[in-house]
């Protein structure tokens, strides 16, 4: 932003920088993120921090606040609007950062629009904020299969099955700490397959199942691979 200044005759002068204008870039996209809970959570978080490295009485002038507080804050944004773009941000953090929005799937797109606006398109609209919203929704119905899940990886386990069962073995952790390192890419279509799978399966067979598991906890199956050893050497 330049001002204009003329002498008293009406001669043009040198344009003159507005004493604001450095600060502009800064006060555009604090009006963009007026509404993100984001990014208030990381200015107040960035403020707690530089007021406990300064006097009480102390007011900082504004290149103090865009130094200490908006670049840091502004830096934090931009490296999780990446890391949601390409889906390399994990569930755990995904988890600390947006926890009361997940809740709330308008909520947190919007959280996502503004995002974008900010650091993408001016409008917002970009296919990552529903493929991550896709994601994300998802991966919150994960816990709902981890007992069947469990249940299933315990039998072909005792019935010694062959075969690739990485995903069934991952879906009986992911309510574990551990699972939250997991990026937000890991939540594919083939997990999401095995997770409905798991999720459609008639009461008839879970019920089947469960009674089957108790048999090879009593040893019953092993109690029948023994007799089918005996009886093959009889042969």
């Amino acid at each position: 932003m330049s001002v204009s200044v003329f002498s008293m005759n009406g001669e043009k002068k040198t344009p003159q920088l507005h004493p604001l204008a450095k600060y502009s870039d800064m006060m555009k996209k604090i009006h963009i993120l007026e509404e993100s809970n984001y990014f208030l959570r990381l200015w107040k978080q960035k403020a707690e921090q530089i007021k406990a490295t300064i006097p009480k009485d102390k007011i900082l002038l504004i290149e103090d606040v865009q130094e200490n507080i908006y670049k840091p804050a502004i830096a934090n944004f931009q490296s999780t609007y990446l890391a949601l773009k390409d889906f390399s941000i994990t569930l755990g953090t995904v988890q600390r950062h947006f926890e009361k929005q997940l809740a709330n799937e308008s909520q947190l797109k919007k959280e996502f629009k503004i995002m974008e606006m900010c650091e993408g398109k001016g409008s917002g609209e970009a296919a990552w904020v529903d493929a991550a919203m896709e994601k994300i929704k998802n991966y919150l119905t994960l816990s709902t299969v981890v007992n069947t899940a469990k249940m299933i990886d315990e039998l072909r386990k005792t019935l010694e099955l062959n075969g690739n069962f990485q995903i069934l073995s991952d879906l009986t952790k992911c309510e574990e700490a551990e699972f939250m390192n997991q990026r937000l890419d890991y939540i594919t279509q083939d997990l999401m397959k095995v997770k409905n799978s798991l999720s459609n399966l008639p009461e008839k067979t879970l019920n089947f199942l469960r009674v089957l598991l108790e048999c090879t906890r009593k040893g019953f199956v092993s109690w029948i691979k023994t007799i089918i050893k005996v009886s093959c050497t009889w042969m």
